[in-house]
């Protein structure tokens, strides 16, 4: 098994709890480099991947990556440059969604029964994506290190994932305050920090507020690379306890329920091979939707997954199945946890 401290930015080794040296399952089905959406050529994140998503980088790792000269970064650095240069959801606590993108992000989320376009999904697409690949990927932000599709635990996978998200949400934040505080440049806070309109001094229309601009930086205006890796400097020199010191006290059970999940995830991982259970009734509910029932209950499932829970022979990987069911645009990464639990889906040496 891999450890939890291989998901996240190598900065944060040195001073983030313990359960970071513990071992995660290994996330095989769906990562970055082995996309499950892009299985389906007609999907509308074919060209995107899930990176349609602006990524929100707080001051200090936006200062490690400014720093950094390896070659495999000088991309996203010389694209960090530019985004700093046209100031638009640029501040002191890092680089945040601008407001033309929060509200195009906004139109098409709530769009009636319809999904976003491929179009759309280009629009909205990471702009440090390039070509399949991360250019920033040593200084992610918390939801590249944490978001998977399809995770090898089912829901306990999925439930662990969104814990320790939130938990880098959270270490993001105070970081990216105290680095901000500490070079002079504190502004009042909102608990949606990332939406906080104070914080930005870019409008819909891509104007920049000049005055408030300059208001922002408190006397850094002109020199922000050099603030963002002053704010880097700052955070790699944290210890253990100063950490815990600016996290504040209520971490310490914070860590313990990502302890717990990640406990229940080790002993949830889904078998490699699965055989559909031949006990399992099949009853036709209307023209889309049928009742699986076992002697542990029953779940309904659209009609035509039906055809790939039979594919379930004992014989095909779990990758195997869920990437021709991703390939026929029906995913079963809500379903197999429930289908498991209920017995309908079964280990091979079960059957």
């Amino acid at each position: 098994m891999h450890q939890i401290k291989n998901k996240i930015p190598a900065l944060y080794h040195h001073f983030l709890p313990s359960f970071i040296h513990e071992p995660v399952p290994k996330e095989s089905i769906a990562t970055c480099n082995n996309c499950i959406v892009q299985k389906n050529i007609n999907n509308y994140f074919v060209n995107t991947k899930c990176c349609v998503y602006y990524a929100q980088l707080p001051n200090y790792l936006l200062g490690g990556l400014l720093m950094d000269e390896r070659p495999s970064l000088q991309e996203g650095r010389a694209r960090a440059i530019a985004l700093i240069a046209a100031k638009k959801g640029i501040s002191p606590y890092g680089l945040r969604k601008p407001a033309w993108y929060r509200k195009f992000e906004k139109a098409t989320k709530f769009k009636e029964n319809s999904p976003k376009t491929q179009k759309e999904n280009e629009t909205l697409l990471c702009p440090f994506y390039d070509n399949g690949n991360c250019t920033t990927w040593a200084y992610r932000e918390h939801c590249c290190s944490t978001h998977f599709c399809f995770s090898v635990g089912g829901d306990d996978g999925q439930k662990f994932w969104k814990k320790l998200d939130k938990y880098l949400i959270r270490t993001e934040k105070k970081l990216a305050q105290y680095a901000a505080k500490t070079l002079g440049c504190s502004h009042p806070f909102v608990d949606e920090w990332q939406g906080n309109k104070a914080l930005r001094a870019d409008d819909q229309n891509q104007i920049i507020n000049e005055e408030k601009y300059k208001s922002l930086w408190a006397g850094w205006q002109g020199s922000e690379i050099e603030f963002y890796k002053a704010a880097y400097q700052l955070i790699e020199t944290l210890t253990p306890e100063k950490y815990l010191e600016i996290m504040g006290e209520d971490i310490s059970e914070k860590n313990r329920e990502i302890t717990r999940l990640l406990d229940t995830f080790q002993n949830s991982v889904i078998p490699q091979y699965l055989v559909w259970n031949k006990e399992t009734e099949v009853t036709k509910l209307n023209n889309n939707e049928i009742l699986l029932s076992t002697s542990k209950g029953a779940y309904k499932i659209n009609m035509q997954k039906l055809i790939f829970l039979h594919t379930f022979d004992g014989k095909k990987t779990l990758m195997q199945v869920v990437h021709l069911s991703i390939k026929m645009n029906r995913t079963l990464a809500k379903d197999i946890s429930s289908l498991i639990r209920l017995k309908i889906l079964i280990p091979m040496h079960n059957n």
